[in-house]
């Protein structure tokens, strides 16, 4: 999910309607420079998580 997508999707989520009027006008502005396409919905890119100091790290025995 792109950036843009889980900005809406959270907006929704919450039915917070004024994050929802932002988003769609965000939105718009940028289709309005350039239309969009399937590449600005969906991204490839994945994190690995970060890793905590705190972790207590696993002892062999």
């Amino acid at each position: 999910m792109s950036e843009s997508a889980g900005r809406m999707w959270v907006a929704k989520a919450t039915r917070n309607s004024r994050a929802v009027d932002r988003e769609q006008e965000r939105q718009e502005k940028a289709a309005a420079v350039k239309a969009p396409t399937m590449a600005d919905v969906i991204t490839h890119q994945h994190h690995e998580p970060a890793v905590s100091s705190a972790a207590p790290a696993l002892a062999s025995d």
